[in-house]
């Protein structure tokens, strides 16, 4: 068996955010551009490919909003591509506290997230 290290790429975790941009940047490459911090995707060139098919969430005509479901759904993300990275040998359990939310509307739509995402173990304390 051999010892990784710190600097092996098998120890970090894959960049989603760049991978995601390298494909819109293929599909579309006048839609990448560089922002301030790097490669951004520039909103106003994505609104002409599509024409007037946007919305943003609080334009929504109908939705489930709720305070902390964009950390929700930044969460429950962020333990998916831990899934994915690792890729456990066994079924992984995913256990959180209840008082870390504020209702059970965002303990039920993390659960929903995760299963989704091939989580099937959730459980609250």
């Amino acid at each position: 068996m051999q010892r990784l290290t710190e600097n092996d790429p098998a120890t970090k975790s894959p960049d989603l955010a760049a991978a995601n941009l390298a494909a819109l940047r293929a599909l579309f490459p006048e839609l990448v551009t560089e922002g301030a911090d790097g490669v951004a995707v520039n909103l106003d060139v994505l609104k002409q490919l599509v024409g007037d098919k946007t919305v943003t969430d609080a334009e929504e005509k109908y939705g489930l909003n709720w305070h902390g479901k964009r950390r929700a759904r930044q969460l429950a993300l962020g333990l998916v591509a831990w899934h994915h990275a690792l890729k456990p040998a066994g079924e992984t359990t995913v256990v959180f506290r209840d008082s870390a939310f504020a209702d059970d509307v965002a303990k039920t739509n993390l659960t929903a997230i995760l299963h989704q995402h091939g989580l099937e173990t959730v459980r609250s304390l």
